[in-house]
């Protein structure tokens, strides 16, 4: 957004970060960063990729009750859940075409996913966040990936907004600025997470 804003100085850019779907058009905004798939509506939805979400924990904690092999290893675990991604009492996961869906105990239930991965890195448990959130961390060693066979099934990612014959041209410089960035994000934060996954 910074990026955005230095090249449109006539632009003025009005930010809400919340972790739940809004109402375009009765909150009154221009266009909606969604992760997940989408409900039916007449929104129009430009696609930008996937995001993976991974398992990890700190090495101090996989230190103290020893590494998941399997999915069903997180019955003996602690875990850290964020409802709209996964339910705090049974998580899924895919290795190739199967799924796997296991219960787990939820010590820690958060309302977003900083506070997931915030929570991992301080030893409280096992927690599956989206993969940039914790690639840095990933990369330093103060997260270990976890069930790197067994990730979660990727998550669309789409702009949505309200059709209009005449696109605002803010929306449309907005799109058309914003769009390949978050692509090329995506890819390299899968560049940096890939290679520390042991896949069969």
């Amino acid at each position: 957004m910074a990026e955005f804003l230095a090249a449109y100085p006539d632009v003025d850019v009005h930010l809400s970060l919340q972790d739940r779907a809004v109402n375009l058009l009765e909150e009154h905004f221009d266009v909606a960063l969604r992760i997940g798939a989408l409900a039916d509506s007449s929104l129009i939805a430009a696609r930008i990729g996937e995001i993976c979400r991974v398992a990890c924990a700190s090495p101090a904690y996989l230190r103290g009750r020893g590494t998941p092999k399997t999915p069903d290893d997180l019955s003996r675990h602690d875990c850290i859940s964020f409802p709209p991604t996964q339910s705090p009492s049974i998580w899924r996961f895919k290795r190739d075409q199967t799924e796997y869906t296991v219960p787990v105990r939820s010590r820690l239930v958060v309302s977003n996913l900083e506070s997931s991965s915030d929570a991992a890195r301080a030893g409280v448990g096992v927690a599956i966040v989206f993969s940039y959130h914790v690639a840095d961390l990933i990369k330093s060693g103060e997260l270990a990936l976890v069930l790197q066979d067994y990730q979660p099934t990727p998550l669309p990612v789409n702009f949505v907004y309200s059709p209009n014959r005449f696109m605002p041209a803010k929306l449309r410089a907005l799109l058309d600025f914003a769009l390949p960035r978050l692509k090329a994000q995506l890819v390299d934060v899968q560049k940096c997470i890939a290679p520390m996954s042991v896949r069969k």
